[in-house]
Formats: C-alpha cells, sequence, structure tokens
C-alpha cells in the first residue's frame, strides 16, 4: 500500500504507475520483441562492438572530466581544473562535439590565465576559436591573455584588439567586450611611436556606452 502511495505521489512517473497497475490487476500482457533475426543481431553487434564501446567509454570520460573541471574551478582550484579541462579533450579525443570542446579550451584558458600563463591561455582561446569561431567568451579570454601578457609587443596588442573586436561583435551588449576594445587601444598608445600598429575604428563609443550583461 505504501508503495502504491508513494508511486501515485511522483508527478513524473504517476501516469506510467497507473497504467502499469491496471495492466498487473486486469490481465498481464506480454508483448512482442520489437525486433527478430537478422535485424536485432545487428543491432546487438552495432551496440556491443569494440568501436561502440569505446566511444561510449570516451562520451562518459569527457564528460565527467568536464565537470570535474568545472567544480574544481568554482572551488579555486586552477591547475586541477586546467588538468581536468586539458584530460577532457585528450579523453574524448574525437568523441567531444566540436561546440563543447570550444566550451573546453576556453574553460583552460581561463585556468591558464588566472594562473598567469597568459600565452598558453591565449593559444587555449585561440584553439577554442578555431572549434566554434562564435564563442564570444574565447575571443574575450584571448583578447585579455594577448593583453596582460607582460612581454606583449605590437603584434600580440593587434591581435588582442582583434580578438576583443571579435567579442564585441558577438556580444553587442556585453560592456567588458567592449572596455577590453578601449583597453587595448588605450595600450597601443603607449607603444614608442615606431612600433605602433593603427588600430580600425570598429571599437566604436556607442559599444562602450551601451548598457550590457557582464562576461564571466
Amino acid at each position: 500500500m505504501k508503495a502504491t502511495v508513494a508511486l501515485a505521489s511522483d508527478p513524473e512517473i504517476r501516469n506510467l504507475a497507473t497504467e502499469l497497475l491496471k495492466e498487473l490487476k486486469d490481465a498481464l500482457v506480454v508483448r512482442p520483441d520489437p525486433l527478430k533475426g537478422p535485424e536485432l543481431e545487428t543491432i546487438r553487434k552495432a551496440i556491443f562492438a569494440a568501436d561502440a564501446e569505446s566511444r561510449e567509454d570516451a562520451a562518459h570520460a569527457w564528460q565527467s572530466l568536464k565537470k570535474l573541471g568545472n567544480e574544481t574551478m568554482k572551488a579555486g582550484l586552477i591547475w586541477p581544473a586546467e588538468a581536468a579541462y586539458r584530460a577532457a579533450l585528450e579523453e574524448g579525443a574525437n568523441v567531444v562535439p566540436t561546440t563543447e570542446a570550444s566550451l573546453i579550451d576556453s574553460n583552460r584558458a581561463l585556468a591558464l590565465l588566472k594562473g598567469g600563463h597568459h600565452a598558453e591561455a591565449a593559444a587555449a582561446a585561440q584553439r577554442a576559436l578555431e572549434r566554434d569561431p562564435r564563442n564570444a567568451k574565447a575571443a574575450y579570454r584571448r583578447a585579455q591573455a594577448l593583453l596582460e601578457d607582460p612581454q606583449a609587443g605590437h603584434r600580440e596588442l593587434a591581435e588582442a584588439h582583434e580578438a576583443a573586436m571579435l567579442a564585441a561583435r558577438l556580444e553587442p551588449k556585453d560592456a567588458k567586450a567592449a572596455e577590453m576594445c578601449s583597453k587595448v587601444q588605450s595600450r597601443q598608445k603607449e607603444l614608442p611611436p615606431d612600433v605602433v600598429v593603427e588600430s580600425s575604428d570598429a571599437c566604436a563609443e556607442d559599444l562602450v556606452e551601451e548598457a550590457l550583461d557582464s562576461m564571466d
């Protein structure tokens, strides 16, 4: 009786439980197998083939490692998070969907950025953009990594400006992306005249003045 009440109180399985109890009470229905013979054997081989099991293992691995990376990053454990993200891409290999791989690379860029490894962070963000050119966070993090690199010269700042512009185009309501454009331009003006690279006028003032959502 208690089991019946428990089943009936769960909204997710109430209808299924009601139908099952009615079926068991009235008459047990034995349904035929949906597949038989050669079709069943073909499906069984596909499901339990070595390569299918390998893909499933890889899928479980990258998802678990990505989750671990996110949790350790939230806990402030930068290097364990970076290692988890890197392992997720390695273990997942070609099984990781392109957009997911882009997010993982972008998160890894953030970890490297927090750890002060600017060049590696910029490279990871670039890989994220190659996987998904619409990854605004990856563009922003690449710009930030290049800008904050103590060794950045005119070439790095030009690339930072390009990345910041991309982030601003992808997220036109993001105040941080617009602010990053301004920061890069200010830094470029501080370079000696003989190495200043002219930037485009695409960092429009109206972008900076927009009320925008923040990018984390």
